[in-house]
């Protein structure tokens, strides 16, 4: 058959893509290059149902290449994606007899020059495994490659295969149960290669942290030690001032805080309603300090001593 009389290929919805491309190898045999041309062949053999997609372009023919628009506004309004497309491809496909790691290549292969994502590939390749052997390798990192998932799916069927028994066999009830200790082996294997290489990892990058000991808490010596003023813990029995709380009776034992006592001129212990004089008097000297209790200075108190009055009495007195 001539090259001038080849014909157009009808329609293939299933691969729009695939599809054009046969149009466009007979328009280079043919010699066919104008883009008016080639919309016109494209349109003549377009199914009724794709032409009322397209009427907009039929109505009113594009100026500038016709060809290209219409053959990019069928594939975006028509055409699948990518990643439907090729479920679409493994859609009935099984192991079948096939190892993991064959049943991967054998995906590969079926992509041809198609690209797709390795996490869309390993989804679509452990749809179709066993969910023994899924169950098992989902234990392992989300970082592992799928060529090494698939060597340690070798590895697992190679180990249920030859544990498993036909399906209507008699033994396979008897089986069911070394079966079942043979996956927990394999969980733990696959759980140790996991935690080894992880340790593995630390080890090349340490911490840098590091472990430091808490500092001991004064808190016991604190509660040990009684409250005293300020007064007593500067000056001990020497103190003339003592300010609540204080406890340095209580840790001096038999020693008393209280050198000094208020009275009034008459000697007697102090009462606001005898007197407004206000007397300090230290006991062991038997001296009496007059207090100056300042209704108008509240924030001041004056001590005036009168050790020098005492002196002359006594002097005179003598």
């Amino acid at each position: 058959m001539s090259a001038a009389v080849a014909p157009f290929p009808p329609f293939h919805e299933g691969n729009i893509k695939n599809w054009f491309l046969q149009m466009e190898a007979i328009f280079t045999v043919r010699r066919i290059t104008d883009q008016k041309t080639k919309f016109g062949h494209v349109v003549a053999v377009l199914p009724p149902a794709i032409v009322d997609e397209v009427s907009d372009f039929l109505e009113a023919v594009p100026e500038v290449e016709p060809y290209a628009r219409l053959k990019e506004a069928i594939l975006r309004r028509m055409g699948r994606t990518e990643e439907s497309l090729i479920r679409e491809l493994f859609s009935n496909l099984t192991c079948d007899g096939r190892t993991p790691s064959q049943l991967l290549r054998y995906m590969k292969s079926r992509l041809g020059k198609n690209t797709m994502a390795d996490s869309i590939l390993k989804s679509l390749w452990l749809d179709r495994l066993p969910t023994t052997i899924t169950q098992i390798l989902a234990s392992m990192s989300e970082n592992t490659s799928i060529d090494q998932l698939a060597d340690a799916a070798d590895r697992i069927f190679s180990q249920l295969d030859n544990q498993t028994m036909p399906v209507h066999s008699a033994e396979a009830t008897r089986d069911h149960s070394s079966l079942e200790k043979t996956v927990e082996d394999l969980q733990r294997q696959v759980k140790d290669l996991t935690l080894a290489l992880k340790s593995q990892g630390r080890s090349r990058f340490p911490s840098r942290r590091r472990f430091r000991s808490r500092p001991r808490s004064s808190s016991r010596n604190k509660d040990a030690t009684p409250t005293m003023c300020y007064y007593h813990r500067r000056f001990g029995s020497a103190a003339h001032h003592c300010t609540k709380p204080c406890s340095y009776t209580a840790v001096a034992g038999k020693q008393n805080c209280q050198r000094v006592k208020a009275t009034n001129p008459a000697g007697k212990a102090f009462s606001p309603k005898l007197s407004r004089l206000f007397y300090v008097t230290d006991t062991r000297n038997n001296l009496r300090f007059l207090v100056d209790t300042g209704a108008e200075r509240e924030k001041e108190i004056e001590i005036y001593s009168m050790i020098k009055r005492e002196k002359k009495r006594l002097k005179y007195t003598a």
